[in-house]
């Protein structure tokens, strides 16, 4: 966007009587760049400078007059960068110029760029800055990709996780359906497991020793899932996350069952870093939060979509019991029922969501697919439906 530069033109002002502008004729261009004349008499003096490779306080405020008529002129950003480094100006200049900016144009890529620098520049004293600068990007429009990066990238260089997820709060608070938020909560939920002690940043596939017994309730569709493989590598601080967060996110989702950033993120949960394949399954609140959504919205693709990937994990998790060839014949025989019980379970909601979700109905039948593979592997009669 351009905007008109209130000052006398360049070949009247004293300051650059010594430069001799370079001009470039574009002859007859199919399509030609429309400068004002403002702009491309700047442009001249501008390609002299990149010339001589002056660095001073009159090419930083070319660069400015360069920005203001094409925010998204990078070279000049970098040009304006280069002043600031080579002059050791101090950074109050940069903070009111970016703030300007992103008054006019907050999605500007250039802008963030040049305010990371800032904040690189400045040191943890200016990590406050930082976050107030984004914050107020974000009251423009809470879904401004460029601020969520900026306070990522600010947040992880200065450890503000806590502050950040107070803001993040805020902002789920403000909209629910706000999933840059939501997405920013679980970067927040992954970085802080990432940086505890004993958390790879790997998928930890585990093969259990022996299963255990997961009380799922037998009413409603609930399958009978008595025998499904839930020991777990993970440590402490992950299952604190998990049993933190899916409360929270249930809480969110019983106040609005329909929304799919809630979803997304109660299904994200379970591939933070430590999660087993077949986490999903060990947590009886996933199922408690998929029916009382069905029973609130029975035709809510999100919370039916939810339901069939915690009767699949199920599935998966017990014919992995099935394949360890140290398994007893009647630990065996136990898996291979809640694999039916699972499979049938999770084929009845993948119908259910042709019906309730017809636009993704091929998504579902690849789903179903992939269900019915399931007994296979378990050396079971394909026929899903016989027990």
């Amino acid at each position: 966007m351009e905007r008109d530069i209130v000052k006398a033109p360049y070949s009247q002002q004293e300051l650059w009587a010594d430069v001799s502008p370079i001009f470039v004729d574009d002859g007859n261009s199919v399509v030609a760049v429309q400068y004002t004349p403002e702009h491309r008499e700047a442009l001249s003096y501008f390609r002299a400078v990149l010339v001589s490779g002056e660095k001073s306080t009159r090419v930083l405020e070319l660069a400015s007059d360069m920005i203001r008529l094409n925010m998204a002129d990078y070279t000049a950003w970098q040009l304006r960068w280069l002043c600031v480094e080579a002059l050791d100006n101090k950074l109050e200049e940069e903070y009111q110029f970016t703030e300007d900016i992103m008054k006019t144009n907050a999605k500007n890529y250039q802008l963030w760029n040049h305010r990371r620098k800032i904040a690189l520049k400045a040191g943890p004293a200016a990590a406050e800055l930082e976050l107030e600068f984004s914050a107020r990007a974000l009251d423009l429009d809470e879904k401004n990709y460029h601020a969520w990066a900026h306070r990522m990238a600010v947040v992880e260089a200065f450890g503000l996780w806590e502050i950040e997820l107070l803001y993040v709060e805020e902002m789920i608070d403000r909209d629910i359906r706000n999933n840059s938020a939501w997405n920013q909560r679980a970067f927040i939920m992954k970085s802080q497991l990432q940086l505890s002690a004993g958390i790879a940043d790997e998928q930890t596939t585990v093969m259990a020793s022996s299963p255990r017994i997961l009380g799922i309730p037998p009413s409603g569709i609930t399958a009978d899932l008595t025998y499904v493989n839930t020991s777990s590598n993970m440590g402490r601080v992950l299952e604190d996350t998990l049993s933190r967060e899916l409360t929270y996110v249930s809480n969110k989702i019983a106040a609005a069952p329909r929304n799919e950033s809630c979803w997304n993120y109660l299904l994200g949960l379970f591939t933070l870093p430590g999660c087993s394949p077949f986490e999903l399954c060990r947590w009886p609140q996933v199922y408690d939060t998929c029916m009382a959504a069905v029973t609130k919205a029975p035709s809510c693709p999100p919370a039916l979509a939810a339901l069939a990937e915690f009767y699949i994990a199920a599935a998966e998790s017990a014919v992995e019991v099935c394949s360890q060839g140290n398994t007893g014949a009647f630990e065996v025989d136990a898996a291979k029922k809640t694999v039916r019980s699972a499979v049938r379970h999770a084929f009845y909601v993948l119908e259910g969501l042709d019906v309730a979700d017809p636009i993704r109905a091929p998504y579902w039948a690849h789903r179903k697919q992939r269900v019915q593979m399931l007994l296979s592997r378990a050396d079971l009669d394909v026929d899903y439906m016989q027990t």
